[in-house]
């Protein structure tokens, strides 16, 4: 599981006070694990029930799933669905009204989304939250990234600033339940395969048009939060296409940048990222011949294949940011739009991941 830190642009107000009967008392949108009298021994999580003015939830499903033995996230082998859902199956049974249970259709979801069924993957993370997940921040990010590999930008956006929101209520609120639910069942979940969520959210504002949004998620929630191993040049030029869309390619040269903007992570595609922060045109170009010659070698590799596809998608995403917003001329336009789609076809048809994939066919699109 990921936990990412919420980011800067929410204007939160940390302000948390003592009610008369000691429970936590947070301004909305923040919720309080809220101690409830009991009447039995059995085990609980923190507290017994969360609230707002508008709402209370009982925290029993997740309480119930949590007294029985929890699937190991190394129990799923990947080979098979059958045999990862079996997995689930296994631990359900021990399980009174399983189907209703909150955690075993998130896991369902997550193997289902891992294993590329979408639309079953999003019918269980909608069946996780009508049955108490509500405020779980890790099932919308999950369902954003369901929803945008269908393509539906506008809808990905929308879970994803769910997602934001939830994570602000957890925010100098330690009771939050999300903390408790982190603790107890991040070795059960199988591993996110995807992008890191803050990479995620960032790529789906950007494509939406959102690019203020695009750059905190990128800037903040990522490079200030994730592990180093985790942040490579792609956030960086995510990053200043944004800012070229945002505040004008100029902007770019004279804009401030961030030590982690300003550094290259040891990667591929480093080149690319000098380019971005150039803006030079004619280095462009150099690069685009560069690459093709590239590819006219025989007998590439797995990996050779994988560099030389983003390659061409982060060439694609220049012409995008950089050069098809300044062309004077219509013709020049034209001519730049065709380039830059045949970077990004030629990126899909050579392989990419799941979300440069959805990226570039949006992008293409874009220019029809």
């Amino acid at each position: 599981m990921e936990f990412g830190f919420v980011g800067i642009g929410l204007n939160l107000k940390l302000n948390s006070v003592r009610s008369s009967n000691g429970a936590c008392a947070l301004k909305k949108p923040f919720i309080c694990m809220v101690a409830k009298p009991r009447q039995e021994s059995k085990p609980h999580a923190a507290g017994s029930y969360f609230s707002t003015d508008h709402f209370e939830v009982s925290a029993a499903p997740f309480e119930s799933a949590a007294l029985h033995k929890l699937p190991a996230v190394s129990e799923y082998k990947g080979d098979s669905l059958q045999d990862d859902l079996s997995v689930v199956q296994k631990y359900a049974k021990d399980l009174d009204n399983a189907e209703r249970s909150p955690i075993v259709n998130f896991l369902n979801g997550c193997l289902f989304q891992n294993h590329g069924d979408f639309g079953k993957a999003r019918e269980s993370f909608n069946r996780a939250i009508q049955y108490g997940m509500q405020h779980i921040p890790d099932v919308y990010e999950r369902l954003s990234s369901v929803v945008f590999s269908s393509g539906d930008v506008n809808e990905a956006e929308n879970f994803s600033k769910q997602a934001i929101q939830v994570r602000s209520e957890v925010v100098g609120n330690p009771e939050h339940i999300y903390n408790w639910f982190s603790d107890t069942f991040a070795e059960s979940v199988p591993k996110w395969t995807g992008k890191p969520w803050s990479l995620q959210r960032g790529i789906i504002h950007y494509l939406a048009g959102n690019f203020t949004h695009a750059r905190e998620s990128l800037v903040v929630s990522a490079l200030a939060n994730l592990p180093e191993s985790s942040v490579n040049s792609e956030y960086a030029m995510w990053d200043l296409a944004s800012l070229a869309h945002s505040k004008g390619v100029s902007k770019v040269k004279t804009e401030r940048l961030t030590q982690e903007e300003l550094a290259c992570a040891p990667d591929a595609l480093c080149e690319l990222l000098e380019l971005f922060r150039e803006t030079d045109i004619e280095h462009a170009q150099d690069m685009v011949e560069s690459i093709e010659y590239q590819l006219e070698k025989q007998n590439l590799s797995a990996i050779e294949h994988k560099v030389a596809a983003q390659q061409r998608f982060y060439l694609g995403l220049y012409f995008d940011a950089f050069l098809i917003p300044n062309a004077k001329a219509e013709s020049v336009r034209e001519e730049l739009i065709r380039k830059r789609n045949t970077l990004l076809l030629s990126a899909t048809q050579l392989g990419l991941d799941n979300v440069l994939n959805t990226a570039s066919e949006i992008l293409i699109h874009k220019g029809k």
